[in-house]
């Protein structure tokens, strides 16, 4: 049977607190049915989580058609926020499989982002802006990070690689109780 991942979060002791150089910052429950965590870094960008199935067990299998069309909704939907003025000048720049260290299988669908984010007061700022999409036991389990451009260098990459990798591990935990 698969694990209620949605109901795993209300409780704090199943969220970690850190993975890699990110901190658990927050969560939020949407009335939508899923569930947002956002890890933030000193000096490497964010990364937000989004947990949530429409109600329905997704299939674990990157190349099923409902994974692949929510890939597709999910770039979309950032595409659209340019009209909506949240982002400007969306550029997407790679949108392939991505690939674990020495890993035969890609872990995720993924693409990648450059765009300029409102910030307040019509100031913008440019960031690199990863999408990465999955199913984990019944759900869609969708990790976006974002860094500003500026700061965007191999050390990045590497963090980045290293929290996805402690977020593969912790997701098959994650339902189980954590003392």
């Amino acid at each position: 049977m698969a694990k209620n991942l949605i109901e795993a979060f209300f409780n704090h002791k199943n969220i970690p607190v850190k993975i890699g150089e990110y901190y658990f910052c927050w969560k939020q429950d949407n009335k939508d049915g899923c569930v947002q965590l956002r890890y933030e870094g000193e000096k490497y960008g964010y990364f937000t989580v989004t947990i949530y199935n429409y109600g329905a067990g997704i299939p674990d299998d990157l190349e099923d058609p409902m994974v692949v069309t929510e890939f597709e909704r999910c770039i979309n939907k950032i595409i659209k926020m340019e009209g909506e003025n949240y982002y400007q000048n969306i550029n997407l720049l790679i949108k392939e499989p991505f690939f674990i260290k020495n890993e035969k299988e890609p872990k995720y669908l993924s693409a990648i982002f450059n765009y300029d984010i409102c910030m307040e007061k019509e100031e913008y700022l440019n960031e690199v802006s990863f999408l990465f999409i999955r199913s984990d036991n019944g759900y869609f389990n969708v990790v976006q990070f974002s860094v500003p451009s500026d700061n965007f260098d191999d050390a990045v990459v590497q963090e980045m690689n290293v929290f996805l990798i402690g977020w593969l591990n912790y997701v098959p935990i994650i339902g189980d109780t954590i003392n």
